[in-house]
């Protein structure tokens, strides 16, 4: 029993890896075949979640924006696609009942959130402050700048950073893979790397007969096939005896991913959220071997399987080496989840200090030092945080401040109210506001601008079908009824809709919508073709 075991609970793990792998794959939509497909919802797979939940899964793990920008919203609104009332109606539900006076004028929670939808309020904070700026409203803003400063405090350093570091703990593994956590934080180009070396298998592998020198061994499989050339290929990323452990890798694909995910210390918990990520760093790719996958009587499938359990054992192979090369040479530690947050806890200043440098958000001066401590591995970072608490902090607090402050006049001109009422209102109520326009970033527009919108369309749609049905009911009784020229049945389609109305419209054609594709499935396969195309009858 005791040789069996192992075996048998190696097995097991594969099992429960396949069915996570699974799992990790909804949020990746079919999109093939691309040559018949006519339309897709790319979160098709994740369309029992509400709309709202699972657009914000699409961005969370493919960068996807599932609503348009606020421009273009309020250039439909111009256009009077969207009115004031269907804005009001979408906002009653994040509307608070309170209100604030300001000089002879009451304004309402509702009056300021409608502002920030219309009105561009989200004014960003630039830093160095520009102090020969020519703007007209500069001397306004800074006034109500110095008003606000009693009661808009900020944190201080020590504090910011600690919950930046929080922040990016739980961020790590459910938001981002360690090796988006290398390249934001060390400045690497892992990400690129691993997509780039992918891309170049992929299409390598998955080609169905154009290639004029097609890659050998595919009917290994994609892992198999990948395995036994990339021992022989120079690397464009540096993989230190990369030959070496390509070769000693394990035969099965499942085996070299738990190998990998114990690797790279990613908890249980986060795996499923680890390997989606993964999966949706090229959903294009991803999407087509999901499908080939899912065909067993296609081809081309038969003949070089692919799989998405094949594809991660080589990308969380590439992850696995070229995080641990890079925390090791960069930071001295393992690649490894829980190494990563034990240095962003016990290294928190120099971990700071390396985010914004990547981020460009540090002066070139401090820039410098950043870059100069980083290459020579030296311990200095708690003086550069300190000289940047005294003299880029204060810059960056006034900033806010005069953000701050532009937002209240940006809002001022959209209510009509005269700019020197803001500054006869007490500090606390203008805090208030500022509060109000926060708490509704531009991030949250989208959902509330998708109800007016549809609502405008609603409105419109139901304004005409009740204008035309007294015409209809009136031609009805007082003609004789006309045989049609013709009858014809359509799927309720909005791809046959527009057909349907112009076909009428031209003569007493009579059309029917059927809900469906008649229940007649063809499928059609040339002579000495190997794809096969699904028609719908008619």
């Amino acid at each position: 029993m005791e040789r069996i075991t192992p075996s048998i609970d190696l097995e097991s793990r594969r099992m429960e890896l396949r069915g996570m792998v699974k799992l990790a794959s909804e949020v990746i939509a079919l999109y093939w075949p691309m040559r018949t497909f006519v339309h897709h919802n790319p979160l098709h797979g994740l369309e029992y979640f509400s709309f709202e939940e699972a657009v914000r899964r699409g961005n969370r793990f493919m960068g996807a924006n599932g609503y348009l920008s606020n421009q273009s919203y309020r250039a439909y609104m111009k256009a009077q696609r969207i009115t004031l009332a269907h804005i009001d109606t979408a906002l009653k539900p994040l509307v608070q009942d309170k209100r604030i006076d300001i000089g002879l004028r009451q304004i309402t929670h509702a009056e300021v959130l409608r502002a920030c939808l219309i009105e561009d309020l989200d004014i960003p904070v630039v830093v160095p402050l520009d102090v020969h700026s020519t703007d007209l409203s500069q001397e306004s803003a800074e006034r109500i700048a110095t008003k606000l400063e009693p009661v808009m405090t900020f944190s201080d350093q020590e504090r910011r950073i600690s919950a930046m570091v929080e922040c990016d703990q739980t961020a790590l593994g459910r938001w981002h893979t360690l090796s988006h956590w290398c390249d934001s934080t060390l400045g690497t180009s892992i990400v690129g790397e691993i997509n780039n070396q992918l891309i170049k298998w992929c299409e390598a592998f998955l080609d169905e007969g154009h290639a004029t020198w097609p890659m050998p061994g595919r009917e290994q499989g994609l892992y198999g096939a990948w395995k036994a050339l990339a021992t022989h290929e120079w690397f464009a990323c540096e993989i230190p005896n990369r030959r070496i452990k390509i070769a000693q890798l394990p035969d099965r694909p499942e085996d070299v991913i738990l190998e990998c995910l114990d690797a790279l210390g990613i908890p249980p918990h986060l795996r499923q959220d680890y390997v989606s990520l993964q999966l949706t760093a090229l959903p294009g790719w991803v999407g087509f071997i999901k499908w080939r996958a899912e065909q067993r009587d296609y081809p081309w499938q038969q003949a070089y399987p692919a799989s998405l359990v094949k594809y991660l054992a080589i990308r969380l192979w590439y992850a696995r080496e070229l995080v641990h090369t890079v925390c090791q040479d960069a930071l001295g530690i393992e690649g490894r989840y829980d190494a990563v947050t034990a240095y962003m806890r016990t290294h928190s200043e120099e971990y700071f200090l390396r985010r914004q440098r990547v981020a460009g958000r540090l002066p070139e001066i401090f820039a410098e030092e950043v870059d100069h401590l980083a290459h020579q591995k030296r311990n200095g970072w708690k003086r550069v945080l300190e000289r940047y608490r005294t003299e880029v902090l204060p810059y960056e607090e006034t900033a806010r401040r005069l953000g701050a402050a532009r937002r209240l006049l940006a809002l001022a001109r959209s209510l009509e109210i005269p700019t020197d009422t803001l500054l006869e209102i007490s500090p606390s109520d203008l805090k208030q506001v500022v509060d109000w326009i926060d708490a509704f970033p531009e991030s949250d527009h989208g959902p509330v601008w998708l109800k007016a919108f549809e609502a405008g369309y609603q409105e419109n749609l139901l304004g005409s079908l009740q204008k035309m049905a007294p015409q209809s009911h009136q031609q009805t009784h007082s003609h004789t009824p006309v045989r049609p020229y013709s009858q014809s049945v359509y799927c309720i389609d909005v791809r046959s809709e527009p057909f349907r109305r112009h076909l009428e419209s031209v003569g007493p054609h009579e059309t029917f919508g059927f809900a469906g594709f008649f229940a007649a499935f063809i499928r059609f396969r040339a002579w000495g073709k190997n794809h096969t195309i699904r028609i719908n009858f008619p």
